[in-house]
């Protein structure tokens, strides 16, 4: 069993969420101001599902081989992500996802 599922309300049974059922999930980070469940994975990069409308949304490249390994929230809601390429955040301002520059000594 691997992906996401959630419990049938009502029916007392686990089943499959959506398209994410089949991913190989690697982390979770949950931002409950805007109710929306960041799901890392292994090799399908980074969604977020808005558990309100049931929404998901890629926020890295569909065709980028995205592995995440952690994800954090900061306190102004910027998604950070560790992934085998580098540190990522996802600025929430502005919905993109970039690479983490570092300056040099740091």
């Amino acid at each position: 069993m691997g992906g996401l599922y959630t419990l049938a309300a009502g029916q007392k049974q686990i089943v499959p969420y959506s398209k994410l059922h089949d991913m190989k999930l690697s982390c979770l980070a949950y931002d409950k101001l805007q109710d929306i469940l960041y799901v890392g994975s292994l090799g399908n990069g980074v969604k977020a599902i808005s558990l309100s409308t049931n929404e998901i949304i890629s926020i890295t490249e569909e065709d980028t081989p995205f592995w995440t390994f952690t994800l954090y929230l900061n306190g102004v809601g910027d998604l950070w992500m560790g992934t085998a390429y580098g540190l990522y955040y996802y600025d929430n301002a502005i919905k993109k996802c970039r690479k983490s520059i570092c300056p040099k000594g740091n």
